[in-house]
């Protein structure tokens, strides 16, 4: 199977990334889902993030915490991927 087939959905605009790593923002996935047919539950999402010793992103205010940051951050990028009912986990 080419999943290429399935399109091009890079972007180059900077508002598309929403000031996340790359590996930490699966936002597209919700707009434009990955369709491997028959194969779609072995589809399996691992975002990655790193912690403030990696780099002191926004998120990592003061006073941060798990709900923080499940706020600011990894609700909207990639933690919905686990949420929904699509069949495809998210590997966390």
């Amino acid at each position: 199977m080419d999943i290429k087939a399935n399109g091009d959905y890079h972007s180059k605009e900077a508002e598309d990334y929403h000031y996340n790593w790359w590996g930490g923002n699966l936002r597209g996935v919700r707009d434009f889902p990955v369709d491997l047919k028959e194969y779609n539950d072995k589809l399996v999402y691992s975002p990655h993030d790193y912690g403030p010793t990696v780099y002191e992103q926004p998120w990592f205010h003061e006073d941060y915490d798990y709900d923080s940051l499940m706020k600011e951050c990894w609700r909207d990028n990639w933690f919905y991927i686990h949420d929904c009912s699509s069949g495809n986990g998210a590997a966390s």
